[in-house]
């Protein structure tokens, strides 16, 4: 999904988000950071919780026994060659406790009351900045090999 797509009223808490921008607070300042392009984003979290299940309305999980040949798969069927991936855990942010520090890389900043999805995310940024992207479905065929879908 491109990270615009979580800017959604109507997704559900767990799910809505501004990804592209943060907020940092100190006292009565209030400092916005805003990505210069949108990008695609794929989140995952590195570990069950019957929370995650509840809160994001699922029906279903997808467990990755090889995460690593996920991501390669993932990623040659985005088309690597055309966008800038990154791999990287997400570091949840009080953005009242920001005080001295700047933001460096918004793709992997979430406010802290996302704390307990524990996400990780492959990030593809276009070549060039772009407003909004469209949202893409990939083929990436048969994934039996390296992972299974459990429902709940």
């Amino acid at each position: 999904m491109p990270a615009s797509a979580y800017d959604d009223p109507f997704l559900n808490p767990a799910i809505e988000d501004r990804e592209l921008t943060f907020e940092k607070i100190e006292g009565l300042l209030r400092t916005r950071y805003s990505s210069t392009s949108d990008y695609y984003c794929f989140c995952s979290s590195w570990i069950h919780s019957d929370r995650l299940i509840n809160d994001f309305d699922a029906d279903c999980m997808v467990v990755i026994a090889d995460p690593h040949e996920f991501l390669t798969r993932l990623a040659t069927a985005l088309d690597e060659t055309t966008y800038n991936l990154t791999f990287n855990k997400v570091t949840y942010l009080d953005p009242l406790l920001l005080a001295g520090r700047s933001i460096v890389n918004l793709a992997y900043v979430k406010h802290m009351r996302f704390t307990y999805q524990f996400e990780h995310r492959l990030v593809a940024h276009p070549p060039e900045p772009v407003q909004q992207l469209e949202t893409r479905y990939l083929d990436m065929g048969s994934l039996n090999d390296i992972a299974r879908i459990y429902r709940v």
